[in-house]
């Protein structure tokens, strides 16, 4: 099990074709009193972004520096256009952060919502195929995977769940969850009674995504 220091889910059509990735954080060069004369402007952006349905998902976590590291998810036609996005953010405009970028593939509907106040903090799950799928011998863990993830849908424990689908019939398409956990041990028990975890088909990487935004 591969645990780093960030986390993610979804399911259901939209109107962009992609979903992507974005992991941005603060420069170290950075003076904080630029980058919070900024914020105020920047948290503007991200509102807009939002209630146009750019973004979806907008997470915020403090570095071990006490720097804020911010992970959301960008639906749009291609990378290129999601980077144009990201960039014309006021944050990266004053050249106050970096941020990666990654396809995720496909949103799909969202689990049900819980109490933030309960239950405020979320992790990213990217699934990692450790064997071949074979669609006869594995059909029934599939079945079993399946229900396992509209049960979770349902609980509200997935928040948002992204199918990646790349080209070629012989390449499994990537899982990218938001789960809502109290702990990183709450995330890695939740990836461990996965069917398909548990015949030694897929692995998952675990990361802390941090504290949902409201914008």
């Amino acid at each position: 099990m591969k645990i780093l220091p960030l986390i993610l889910l979804t399911i259901s059509p939209v109107t962009f074709a992609e979903s992507f990735l974005v992991q941005g954080e603060i420069k170290h060069k950075a003076e904080m009193k630029q980058v919070n004369t900024v914020m105020k402007e920047q948290m503007s952006s991200m509102g807009k972004l939002f209630n146009s349905g750019v973004i979806d998902t907008f997470y915020i976590s403090p570095d071990k520096n006490g720097r804020a590291e911010a992970i959301y998810v960008v639906n749009s036609d291609s990378e290129q256009a999601a980077k144009n996005i990201v960039n014309s953010t006021p944050i990266m405009v004053k050249g106050l952060a970096d941020f990666s970028i990654k396809k995720i593939g496909s949103k799909l509907q969202g689990g049900n919502n819980l109490n933030d106040e309960e239950e405020n903090e979320y992790y990213l799950l990217t699934s990692n195929w450790i064997k071949a799928y074979n669609p006869v011998k594995h059909s029934k863990v599939m079945e079993k995977e399946v229900n396992f993830t509209i049960a979770a849908l349902n609980s509200g424990e997935i928040a948002n769940l992204y199918l990646n689908n790349p080209k070629g019939d012989d390449i499994m398409p990537t899982i990218t969850y938001f789960i809502h956990a109290d702990s990183l041990e709450y995330a890695l028990d939740f990836s461990y009674k996965s069917p398909l975890y548990r015949e030694g088909i897929m692995d998952f990487t675990v990361t802390y995504a941090g504290s949902k935004v409201s914008l």
